[in-house]
């Protein structure tokens, strides 16, 4: 079957594109090396500053000290209790689900993958 579209000499106009058809790239293109390092980028810059600094931020905002040193004291220490419970907490119920469920390996990974997404 030969596939017929209104296109001429370089350009590929229509919706089907023949097979004789040569498209240039578009302006935009990436290589797939340049698609994994960017998205490693923004993925690990969107989770610091989820984790990390925004959290961290509003905490200082919300601090009632004075000074500098005593707002970024106060941050830093509410953080730690709310970060250092959620992973006493975590640490409990993944030993209890393990304990009560015989997981290997593998179901822990998947099972702190979900963890992880959930929040």
């Amino acid at each position: 079957a030969v596939v017929s579209t209104q296109s001429t000499g370089d350009e590929c106009g229509g919706i089907l594109i023949p097979s004789n058809c040569t498209c240039s790239l578009p302006i935009s293109y990436l290589p797939s090396q340049y698609l994994e390092i960017f998205w490693n980028i923004i993925f690990w810059s969107s989770l610091l500053l989820t984790w990390v600094v925004l959290p961290l931020l509003s905490s200082y905002v919300a601090a009632g000290e004075f000074t500098i040193s005593g707002r970024i004291k106060r941050a830093l220490f509410e953080n730690a209790v709310i970060y250092g419970t959620l992973g006493i907490l975590f640490g409990i119920l993944l030993i209890y689900v393990v304990a009560s469920k015989n997981l290997d390996i593998e179901a822990i990974k998947v099972l702190c993958i979900t963890a992880s997404n959930t929040w």
